[in-house]
């Protein structure tokens, strides 16, 4: 296999990674021995030997003062400081098993804390040698259905994303965790970098058609400031609902067909929002308003008219004797038996029955 085909084939370049990684683990691990190898010395901890690599020894070379034996080995896949009496009890005085349990401790954590060091001190040079990482696209490709002022083009630096700085690329996958292509810029994010955001885009104009069984007159809690009801415009009342955003209109609701219609200037720091109608009405979907039911039985409230109700529902029988009540599904938070005021509530307890 010719050389040429090894390039084509992308075969070098894995080598080089591979390589490379086994020199970064040869580093990482031969500074952490290290960080072992100098508390223990400054401890007068008992060191026989200091290993980069593994397997037979290519060099090797006994200290004259301690006798410690430094050595380069086959393998560099790792590599040990091997103390006296580490395995084994150990008779010396400065066997690893005999120091003081605090003497251990530190010599057991200088080899993480050398890691650390080494860390910082490549960050340091990093950053005074060749300023702060950033992340320049090599190439993107053009979306036509995108303007080109506000999509990547080659060469662009990301400097931060969801108003998170990007320095690493752990950066980057944090601020696009969860993020979806596609997905509507933050109005936050558009008032405060782009500098088109209160510009008018178009004029967006949003129909509403529903059917009622029954005159009612509705309230229209919105966001908008221009919304009329078959029409006619909506009358806008005092008062805010839920949010202080929402303001509220009189919506005179008629039997037949009716149409609510919104109408805004969409910018960058507008959003559309739901709109909701509020009256004493039940709903029959997909888009009919009928008559409240007078009673309600205790099965789906969905198929009664109240497919949107989310609050309490209190239940009244006016049964004698003893009364059962048995609930196949309860898609809420409790369930509550109460009886009347001159009754004992001890009659009511341990009322619940696994099903």
């Amino acid at each position: 296999m010719s050389l040429n085909a090894l390039l084509s084939g992308g075969v070098l370049n894995t080598v080089w990674s591979v390589l490379l990684a086994i020199l970064i683990l040869l580093a990482m691990i031969t500074v952490h021995e290290f960080g072992h190898y100098v508390a223990g010395r400054a401890l007068g901890f008992g060191i026989n030997e200091f290993s980069i690599g593994f397997g037979p020894a290519i060099f090797k070379r006994a200290g004259k003062k301690h006798g410690t034996l430094f050595a380069v080995r086959a393998f560099p896949l790792g590599g040990y400081c091997a103390f006296e009496g580490e395995d084994d009890e150990g008779e010396g005085p400065r066997s690893f098993n005999r120091q003081h349990p605090f003497k251990r401790i530190i010599v057991l954590v200088s080899g993480a804390l050398f890691n650390y060091i080494l860390a910082l001190v490549v960050i340091l040079i990093s950053v005074f040698a060749f300023g702060l990482m950033s992340y320049r696209i090599g190439s993107a490709a053009p979306d036509e259905d995108i303007p080109a002022a506000y999509s990547f083009q080659a060469g662009d630096v990301l400097l931060s994303v969801e108003g998170m700085d990007i320095y690493l690329a752990s950066d980057l996958v944090r601020a696009l965790n969860g993020r979806r292509g596609g997905e509507m810029v933050q109005p936050w994010f558009a008032k405060k970098y782009l500098a088109d955001n209160d510009n008018d885009l178009a004029n967006v104009k949003l129909v509403f058609t529903f059917e009622s069984d029954v005159d009612r007159k509705c309230i229209l809690a919105a966001e908008y400031d221009s919304v009329s009801i078959n029409g006619a415009p909506a009358l806008h009342i005092e008062g805010r609902w839920v949010d202080s955003c929402f303001h509220l209109y009189q919506l005179p609701v008629k039997k037949g067909k009716n149409e609510i219609c919104v109408e805004l200037k969409f910018k960058r720091s507008e959003n559309l929002e739901a709109m909701y109608v509020l009256g004493d009405f039940a709903v029959e979907l997909p888009n009919r308003i009928t008559k409240l039911p007078d009673t309600l039985s205790t099965s789906d409230i969905g198929a009664q008219g109240l497919p949107f109700y989310s609050g309490a529902i209190t239940y009244f029988t006016e049964a004698g004797g003893d009364l059962h009540v048995k609930v196949k599904e309860l898609h809420g938070v409790s369930l509550h038996l109460i009886g009347n005021a001159d009754e004992k509530m001890t009659a009511l307890k341990n009322v619940y029955k696994e099903i």
